[in-house]
């Protein structure tokens, strides 16, 4: 949805300022009193609410280091990590945040527009004062309720240092399962089959909103080889001497079925997800969406 917000505002020469907001350890500091109030102001039923307050208060905690525990420690700020109702008490205390700053409606019809998902927001104006005014007010309320904002985060991030970064993640998969990669009791294809589902998905994560450019398709290329030539191994020549195997080796080996032609299929998919979605879908809305500017003649430029 909000690719193609900045596609359509770009090519109809909308204004757009936009960033990106992280706060710092989110679900450590959020206040626990708070959650309490944002429960009792949502309704919820005051049982449940002291059920849930049980979970948040007289919390204990020691840390191992090495063989021995550290002296018991009291936590009085944020909410379970690895617990199921965490993620939802964050959620309505971030949703109590957002509402407190009157964004209804999207960029398509208003002059600003918040989108959320968990901790990571993103502020979306068309004029740099709203977002001055808006990014103030949103850091005034999340101090409020023990959120704190994490400035060497916060910005505007390019699609290019995501895809970057999400690179670098698949990396890290792929050494954290070399030993099998490399292992001589499990057959190649037992090895691709595990590329396929425990490297490739971190590497091409969202990867149904990116826009590729040539540069990004040769890292996304030399990523996938270094991982298929651990798994193909070096090739054996007439004279006994050994080679690694040539991109149209590995080419022939996958039946070209490499990480681009995967990315396109799963941008393919993507988009036949939102050609069936409901017309009352705000992501329906916005695809279909065609602003009431006149469009500049030719390819839009950068």
């Amino acid at each position: 949805m909000v690719r193609q917000i900045f596609k359509k505002c770009h090519e109809y020469n909308i204004e757009l300022h936009n960033i990106f907001i992280d706060y710092s350890q989110a679900f450590d500091s959020i206040n626990r009193n708070k959650i309490t109030e944002c429960l009792i102001k949502y309704e919820v039923p005051t049982k449940l609410i002291k059920l849930i307050g049980l979970t948040l208060t007289s919390t204990i905690a020691k840390l191992k280091i090495g063989n021995q525990f550290t002296n018991e420690f009291r936590i009085v700020t944020g909410v379970k990590q690895g617990d199921p109702l965490s993620a939802t008490l964050f959620s309505i205390v971030i949703d109590h945040i957002l509402k407190q700053l009157d964004l209804r409606g999207n960029i398509t019809t208003r002059i600003k527009q918040c989108s959320a998902y968990g901790e990571d927001i993103l502020l979306t104006t068309r004029m740099m004062h709203a977002l001055e005014d808006t990014f103030k007010k949103l850091k005034e309320i999340s101090i409020h309720v023990g959120l704190t904002i994490n400035e060497h985060k916060t910005g505007n991030n390019s699609i290019e240092e995501e895809i970057k970064r999400r690179i670098s993640l698949g990396n890290k998969a792929f050494y954290a399962n070399q030993d099998l990669l490399k292992s001589k009791l499990l057959s190649k294809n037992s090895k691709l089959r595990m590329y396929k589902t425990l490297v490739r998905p971190v590497a091409t994560y969202a990867c149904e909103t990116w826009v590729l450019k040539e540069n990004i398709k040769t890292k996304l290329k030399v990523f996938e080889r270094t991982v298929l030539r651990r798994i193909y191994g070096p090739t054996k020549q007439k004279d006994g001497t050994w080679r690694i195997k040539t991109n149209e080796e590995l080419n022939r080996l996958t039946d070209n079925k490499n990480i681009i032609n995967y990315i396109k299929a799963q941008r393919l998919a993507w988009f036949g997800h939102v050609h069936h979605m409901p017309d009352t879908s705000m992501v329906k809305k916005v695809y279909e969406w065609s602003p009431a500017q006149t469009r500049s003649l030719g390819r839009p430029k950068n």
